[in-house]
Formats: structure tokens, C-alpha cells, sequence
């Protein structure tokens, strides 16, 4: 929906989804979104990629011009730290998420089940070009030191040891 506003305001968008269903309800979320797709006249700026590995997600990030995040896992999910880690802004209405990236901008987080707000968010991004590449390098600067395998490595332990 967010994808058809956008669009309906003369914005070049397009949404690349990448991964695919694993559960039921999965592939029936996929079959209504590929039918609101075709109904809202969208099939030429909407690509399905499916499942990739994680190599070949570095392509997909840093192609991107945003990282939309809707996920509800109730954790960090660590395709954000990736996005953020190849210097592609995200935009995210994940409670774990929000901390991390509302230090940066605060359209980076966006209203759970608000489209409007989410179209606000990206569009925001679109017309950001100075403060572009400044946004970038503190993204990642943020994974690559706030988030590394051996910091993680030494909090679990910690946790453990207790």
C-alpha cells in the first residue's frame, strides 16, 4: 500500500521483495500481496527475487536506496544490522530496531500497520542527498562497532558465565 502511494505521488519506486514463504500463512500472505499487486496495477514495480544466500544479499543492500522492515520477531533481526552494515538506511517499525536507529533519524522508524507513515518515511529518503552519504557511514560505522561477532561473542559468554 505504501508502494502504491508513493507511486500515485510521481515517485520512481519500486519494491524488490527478497526471501520467500516458509509457513502456510506465508504463502497465502504471498498470493493475496501478488493479488492487491495486479490489482493496483503494480506488476512492473514490484520483483519477487525469492530465497537467496547471504552473499548474495550484499548486492540487493547496497543496490537499495532504503531497507523496509516490517518484521515482528521481537528481536534484532540481523538482516538490519546487514542493511545498516552495507550503508543502506532502514526503515523500521520493529520495537528492537527502534533504539538503534532512531539515534540516526527518526524516519528510519516508522508506525506499526501505517502505511501512510511508512510512505512518509521512504519518500523522505528518496529526497535525501547531502546528508546521504553521512547517513551511510554512520550506519555502519554503528554495526561495525556496536555489533561485531566478537563483542557478541563476549556478551553471550558473559550471560553464560552468570
Amino acid at each position: 500500500r505504501a508502494l502504491s502511494m508513493l507511486v500515485n505521488k510521481g515517485l520512481d519506486a519500486e519494491l524488490i521483495c527478497v526471501g520467500g514463504p516458509v509457513t502456510r500463512d506465508d504463502k497465502v500472505y504471498v498470493k493475496e500481496l501478488k493479488n492487491y499487486i495486479k490489482e493496483k496495477g503494480l506488476n512492473r514495480k514490484v520483483k519477487f527475487v525469492g530465497p537467496i544466500s547471504n552473499t548474495e544479499s550484499v548486492k540487493y543492500f547496497q543496490k537499495a536506496d532504503v531497507f523496509v522492515h516490517s518484521s515482528e520477531t521481537g528481536s534484532l533481526d540481523k538482516v538490519v544490522l546487514e542493511s545498516m552494515a552495507c550503508g543502506t538506511p532502514v526503515v523500521t517499525s520493529n520495537d528492537s530496531a527502534v533504539p538503534i536507529l532512531s539515534k540516526f533519524n527518526s524516519n528510519c522508524v516508522f508506525i506499526k500497520n501505517d502505511e501512510k507513515d511508512l510512505a512518509r518515511k521512504v519518500a523522505y529518503f528518496y529526497g535525501l542527498k547531502d546528508d546521504m552519504h553521512n547517513l551511510q557511514e554512520r550506519l555502519r560505522e554503528e554495526v561495525v562497532t556496536n555489533h561485531n561477532i566478537v563483542d557478541l561473542i563476549n556478551r553471550v559468554s558473559s550471560h553464560i558465565k552468570e
